[in-house]
């Protein structure tokens, strides 16, 4: 027999679910269940605003803010206060405390009468902000195309910091005297040795390449010098098709030739004839071959006559000795002219040894870079070497200043940006891509030089894969976003989102 209820009770549906969200919901989250749905419900939520490993990665370059720039300039000013050669801080935009102090001191030393106020017309009013870059010496690179602004924008102001605070500083001035007339003015304001080598220009220094050698046993800087004019009077880059044999027997005599124009200064007691005239004169004197044995065995030092054993012992190779020497006399020949030959002969007036406020301007005449192009890179990385290869370290940096670097070959240029470091060498490069600079140094040469240099400036280089090694380097990263979308029919309208 089936049993009915006595009593039936009809309760609104939103009487329970209000008690269920106002007092069941609470004790049940309390309970060890509630907890865990709860975390569970947390953990969910967090992976789904997280983008899992596929779809994001960490970049390895970003844009610099306000934090970067403080880091940049909290070291570089501890840097600029405590001065040493192998740790080196330059800056765009002169800071507003080294302006003060610099027309603090014109006023003590009568150049300027009173010191500037911040509203008055101000020709020297610094720069809104600063931009610093610490550890210099690591190597600084502008790259861009012709005109886009490298050169004013950021290798003028670096050799103006270097100035301000008295580093001794060498500058290539391709297209002189353009730079140099932004450079000099400020260096003597600041109390700077001022020099020029600008072969070819009436105000141009001397300097003997012969000066560069110790003595007549000196071998090494002689295959230097001997090396740098050879590269650079190739002007395919060292990609000729010349015999390998000749051109380096052509070195070697060369080489030898100018110990033997040394040694002729130490014989005659006088040190006038010591220059690449006469050396010129030695190699075009008849019957070479036999006059260099005659000497080597009566007169001359061994070590001074060894890069001549190899012509010596080839005498009767009549066809061989006349090759060898014509590719010597090919070093000499481009360079050998009545304009120039001032600046390259006579006493040396370049001053080789640079400490303190010294400035050497090397100033190349475009018009006749092929004639002056070899020697003043000779000279220029003769002067390089000697001062960041003491045996007795120097006390402050060497800034060196190579805008247009393409446009000359330096041998030791790699050794100086990954090596020199320690002994003072902060070099400040300008190209324009890097298939011009691969052009000159070579593909290898080329990541090398790049890799030495930490801070890079890169204006637009023109140069597709120029462009595409500049923004690998950087690195990659992805970014996530979400977009909606509506669209309507004959069906009505949808709505999605991704």
């Amino acid at each position: 027999m089936k049993q009915t209820p006595n009593h039936v009770v009809s309760l609104p549906p939103g009487l329970i679910y209000q008690q269920l969200t106002k007092e069941n919901l609470i004790d049940f989250s309390q309970t060890n269940q509630g907890i865990t749905i709860t975390s569970c419900l947390i953990a969910l939520g967090l992976l789904a605003i997280i983008p899992d490993g596929k779809k994001g990665q960490l970049a390895t370059g970003y844009w610099g803010g306000k934090k970067e720039k403080k880091a940049a300039r909290k070291k570089a000013q501890a840097q600029m206060a405590n001065l040493s050669r192998n740790s080196v801080a330059l800056y765009v935009g002169t800071p507003e405390d080294i302006q003060k102090r610099q027309e603090q001191e014109w006023i003590k030393q009568g150049k300027l009468k009173k010191q500037l106020k911040p509203e008055a017309f101000n020709w020297f009013k610094p720069a809104a902000e600063s931009l610093y870059l610490p550890d210099a010496q690591r190597g600084i690179a502008a790259i861009g195309a012709s005109g886009s602004g490298k050169s004013f924008s950021v290798c003028d102001p670096l050799i103006r910091s270097s100035l301000d605070q008295g580093f001794p500083t060498i500058i290539y001035d391709f297209k002189y005297p353009a730079q140099a007339k932004r450079a000099v003015g400020y260096a003597l304001k600041r109390g700077y040795n001022v020099h020029i080598f600008a072969p070819g220009f009436p105000e141009s220094d001397v300097c003997n390449p012969l000066d560069l050698l110790k003595d007549e046993e000196d071998a090494i800087a002689a295959g230097q010098i001997a090396q740098v004019i050879n590269r650079n009077t190739d002007l395919t880059g060292g990609k000729a098709s010349g015999d390998k044999f000749f051109e380096d027997a052509g070195d070697s005599l060369v080489e030898g030739i100018f110990l033997l124009t040394k040694a002729v200064g130490t014989l005659v007691e006088n040190q006038r004839y010591c220059d690449i005239m006469t050396a010129q004169a030695i190699l075009s004197l008849p019957d070479l071959v036999s006059r260099l044995e005659f000497a080597s065995q009566e007169k001359l030092n061994v070590w001074t006559t060894r890069p001549l054993s190899q012509i010596i012992s080839i005498k009767e190779s009549e066809k061989t000795v006349a090759g060898i020497i014509g590719i010597a006399q090919r070093t000499f020949q481009k360079f050998l002219k009545k304009d120039f030959m001032g600046a390259f002969c006579g006493k040396t007036t370049l001053p080789l040894d640079l400490e303190g406020k010294q400035l050497i301007v090397f100033g190349l005449d475009r018009n006749n870079r092929d004639i002056v192009g070899p020697l003043l890179a000779t000279i220029l990385h003769m002067v390089i070497n000697r001062n960041v290869s003491r045996i007795k370290p120097r006390t402050d940096p060497l800034v060196v200043s190579l805008d247009e670097l393409p446009s000359l070959y330096l041998p030791q240029l790699v050794n100086w940006l990954n090596e020199n470091r320690e002994d003072g060498f902060c070099g400040i490069l300008g190209y324009q891509n890097l298939g011009q600079l691969e052009n000159r140094y070579g593909k290898e040469l080329t990541r090398a030089i790049l890799g030495g240099t930490a801070t890079k400036f890169i204006f637009n280089p023109q140069d597709p894969d120029s462009a595409k090694t500049f923004s690998d380097l950087l690195g990659e990263f992805q970014i996530h976003f979400k977009s909606k979308s509506k669209s309507s029919g004959t069906g009505g309208s949808s709505h999605s989102k991704s």
